[in-house]
């Protein structure tokens, strides 16, 4: 009987200790760092300055960092500007995490739309691409093709969003996009940026699987915003554009919970 209630006291304990470290398992692989730098606008010199002190300052973060998102309008010109899309490759090839590339409006130019396109993929990435760090699975799709109906053969914005996600069901995500989903408050007016039925599509789809947060550029401002249950981050740019200083974001991804910390050049 004495043996019994040992083997069982001992059983408990190894269970204890056992769950204790499973959590601190769980605990260790779903907490980790990543970037995010927008609006660059490549194509003036003080541009290409910012965004090369940037990757100095990323590339000596004081913690390790999984990759960084770069958000759209990588040019100011579209992707036929040839020295603003070689700036932008040479000064993105100094990080030494990963890029991943999601295009905005400047970088797909409506005057030229497929040549744009074509460079935008053959240098950068596809329109929609995807990769998994630590059991979060990261999208980077883009969503301007919604917006300003740029519809491409062979890229279905809405229908690759949702097979995506169908296909990463139980999975947590995070969306990379370049404008976001919400009005923007611009001259003390509020306009509506994407068209309501694409707005609400669009919150209705992400609101159905376990999407943690959407995240974007384009409006060269620092914002949060709530899409039903998921948050919104808007992050500031890296150009001059409308007075803006130079700013990278670095990101905490904790069990779910995403927080940030906006970081800006110093202004000379």
């Amino acid at each position: 009987m004495k043996t019994l209630k040992k083997i069982f006291f001992l059983f408990v304990v190894f269970s204890f200790l056992f769950s204790l470290n499973a959590e601190d398992i769980k605990s260790k692989g779903t907490h980790f760092y990543f970037v995010q730098v927008t609006d660059t606008h490549f194509g003036t010199p003080e541009n290409s300055e910012r965004a090369e002190k940037i990757v100095d300052k990323i590339n000596n973060l004081p913690m390790r960092a999984e990759f960084v998102a770069c958000t759209g309008d990588i040019v100011d010109k579209g992707m036929t500007d040839e020295k603003a899309r070689e700036d932008a490759l040479r000064i993105f090839k100094g990080l030494k995490l990963p890029v991943h590339y999601v295009a905005g409006n400047h970088d797909i130019k409506s005057k030229n739309q497929e040549q744009d396109k074509a460079l935008f993929e053959k240098d950068f990435a596809k329109l929609f691409s995807k990769a998994e760090y630590n059991g979060v699975v990261f999208y980077f799709v883009y969503m301007e093709a919604v917006i300003y109906d740029k519809n491409f053969e062979g890229f279905d914005a809405w229908g690759t969003l949702e097979k995506n996600l169908q296909e990463d069901k139980g999975k947590p995500v995070i969306i990379f996009t370049h404008s976001p989903p919400f009005s923007d408050f611009h001259k003390n007016k509020l306009n509506d940026f994407w068209k309501p039925e694409a707005l609400s599509r669009f919150i209705k789809l992400i609101n159905s699987y376990d999407v943690k947060a959407v995240i974007a550029g384009h409006f060269h401002r620092d914002e949060l915003h709530w899409l039903e249950k998921v948050p919104l981050f808007t992050a500031p740019p890296i150009a001059a554009k409308f007075g803006r200083q130079g700013t990278y974001r670095v990101y905490e991804y904790d069990n779910g919970k995403i927080g940030y910390w906006t970081q800006y050049l110093k202004k000379d």
